[in-house]
């Protein structure tokens, strides 16, 4: 009796285990067979391949880690980590079986004909960490859920046809995002007013749009901050005195954006910048700029032009500081204060003579 019951619990035991071998096999063919499903929606709403990429390559012949564009996560599962279809002259829509790449990190589909609306579950991509799909044709508003990927660290929708309002508190969701990229699309309403906490910013685009408003004060937070561009809204008020706190600011490009009041001169007090584009607003203190320039080209000019133990220094930093001023003429906003081309020549004649005489 104790042999016959023995032998019951040894039989019932090895068929749990093959239960359970069975069940997580069946799980990874499952989920295989969902990331096979997801591209192949996806190839299924693409309406035009004209170099017939995803048509040829695309098969169910061979494994899809080896399709063209994707890539797998080898070890256990062979689970899809990234889809890369850039520049492939594709168009579309995305379908919403997209959202079940659920280890997707990567996906760029930019420099195509993509069009309709983001579907919301690509919110599902928990794992994602650079979602770019710059320069195609996408038409309403992006999902909110998108601003629940907490992995996040690249958004690029640059030039497409998005519309709608960025919801106010979205930074505080995306804890990783170093690059917000939605400059020519549609968006309206206020900058975010909390996008001060996206800390770890180092490059934000929002020019081209029909943003309406003030600069947010926040925006002095973002110390990382290399690239900033707000032009071409309609934004209204003046430049705010926090921007000096940028830091680590190399372009900043605010032209056409209905700005007024004076420039602070904190402005001029980034040294890491190298690009400054303010024209086209309604800003005053152009004539405070050519008079301090001169004090303050030290501080924005390349360290290796201005050497101070160089003998000619002062001879140098005058030349410069003229060079500086000449440009801020040339770029005045009415066309009666521009200089004329004669006018730029004999200027640029005398510094040099004068560059000669001092430092030759």
């Amino acid at each position: 009796m104790e042999k016959a019951a023995t032998t019951f619990f040894s039989i019932a035991s090895v068929l749990m285990l093959m239960q359970c071998f069975l069940a997580l096999g069946g799980g990874a063919a499952n989920y295989t067979s969902s990331d096979e499903s997801a591209l192949l929606a996806l190839k299924s709403h693409i309406t035009y391949d004209p170099n017939h990429v995803l048509a040829t390559n695309w098969s169910t012949n061979t494994s899809f880690c080896n399709w063209l564009g994707v890539s797998c996560r080898r070890r256990g599962q062979n689970r899809v980590t990234s889809l890369n279809l850039f520049n492939m002259g594709l168009k579309g829509t995305i379908p919403p079986q997209i959202g079940n790449l659920s280890f997707l990190t990567y996906f760029n589909i930019s420099y195509n004909h993509f069009n309709g609306h983001l579907p919301a579950e690509l919110g599902q991509l928990r794992r994602l960490k650079v979602f770019a799909l710059q320069i195609n044709d996408f038409s309403g508003d992006i999902p909110t859920s998108i601003f629940n990927v907490s992995s996040i660290q690249w958004i690029n929708l640059w030039n497409n046809s998005l519309s709608g309002s960025l919801p106010n508190y979205f930074c505080s969701h995306l804890p990783k995002l170093t690059m917000l990229w939605l400059g020519f699309n549609e968006f309206s309403g206020d900058i975010p007013s909390h996008l001060g906490e996206c800390r770890q910013l180092q490059h934000l685009a929002l020019d081209g749009n029909r943003f309406t408003g003030f600069i947010p004060r926040g925006i002095g937070n973002l110390t990382l901050l290399k690239s900033l561009y707000l032009g071409r809204n309609n934004l209204q008020g003046e430049l705010l005195p926090e921007m000096g706190n940028l830091r680590s600011l190399e372009e900043l490009s605010l032209i056409s954006a209905n700005l007024t009041g004076s420039i602070p001169s904190s402005l001029f007090s980034i040294s890491s910048l190298k690009v400054l584009d303010l024209r086209s607003n309604k800003l005053s203190g152009k004539h405070w700029v050519a008079n301090s320039i001169c004090y303050g080209v030290v501080e924005i000019i390349d360290a290796n032009l201005l050497i101070p133990n160089d003998e000619p220094y002062a001879a140098k930093v005058q030349c410069v500081s003229a060079i500086m001023e000449l440009a801020l003429r040339c770029s005045a906003d009415s066309p009666e204060e521009r200089m004329n081309m004669r006018d730029v020549l004999a200027a640029l004649k005398k510094i040099k003579i004068l560059y000669l005489t001092n430092c030759g």
